[in-house]
């Protein structure tokens, strides 16, 4: 793909998300209010509109009053596109609350129920969630006894705590939810698609906590000295470089 390919395409990302983010801000706007506050073009706007709206991430909501001609479409985002779940699990009962993307309590419940750690506990827990998600939404509950790339070792920050086994449950929906709950102290760990963008662009590949490194804390080490190495020994040639580069050049003008 050529260089110009890529930058329209970048173009194009670039103008949608400026779309959406400023219906987001407004939560009720206009196309003409959009061309107007964003400078863009009348066909640019309606493009981006009409994709936005395919994908699901905004709707048409009513009307704005007439200002002499055609009355014009209020536009907002679906605020439930993705929502966040939080589930707070206490001795005699558990807490479970789903927002919507402008941090909204659209779901709220308080459910009276003794912990225990039976399969049976979990399928009402597992149930609790699939009111929020809904019946056509797939759950899947399984006991896990191995670490897992979402769920590592974290041995160092709960000590004399065993993290394994611990329950899973997977929601087969858009932001591809994951719960993890500990059967012994409750603890509660939620994963979604942006939680994984934030383990892969900083602890994985900053910190190097992969799965396979994880359960070798020796290896773990022993590979960021060499790159940690192998980066100080690239940054020390290019200064060497740079200042040999200097040298030539005043060489050049003494001589001159």
């Amino acid at each position: 793909m050529s260089e110009k390919g890529l930058t329209n395409i970048s173009l194009k990302k670039i103008n949608k998300s400026k779309v959406y983010q400023y219906i987001y801000r407004k939560k009720k706007t206009s196309k003409q209010q959009i061309v107007q506050e964003l400078q863009m073009g009348l066909s640019t706007v309606s493009q981006n509109l009409n994709l936005l709206e395919q994908e699901g991430l905004i709707e048409k909501n009513g009307f704005f009053e007439s200002t002499g001609g055609r009355k014009a479409n209020a536009l907002q985002i679906v605020s439930d596109f993705k929502i966040s779940i939080g589930i707070g699990i206490l001795k005699g009962m558990f807490h479970i609350t789903a927002v919507d993307l402008y941090g909204n309590a659209f779901y709220t419940d308080t459910i009276p129920l003794p912990y225990s750690n039976t399969p049976d506990y979990y399928k009402q827990v597992t149930d609790a969630v699939r009111t929020i998600h809904g019946d056509s939404i797939h759950l899947k509950v399984e006991l896990i006894d191995k670490f897992e790339t979402y769920y590592r070792d974290m041995s160092r920050m709960y000590r004399d705590r065993s993290l394994l086994p611990v329950w899973k449950i997977t929601v087969d929906d858009p932001d591809h939810s994951c719960y993890y709950i500990h059967p012994e102290t409750a603890t509660v760990r939620y994963v979604n698609s942006t939680a994984r963008w934030k383990y892969w662009m900083y602890t994985a590949l900053h910190r190097l906590r992969i799965q396979g490194l994880n359960s070798s804390p020796t290896l773990r080490k022993s590979v960021l000295w060499v790159l940690l190495l192998g980066g100080t020994v690239c940054s020390l040639s290019g200064v060497v470089l740079g200042v040999r580069y200097i040298e030539r050049k005043c060489r050049k003008k003494t001589r001159r």
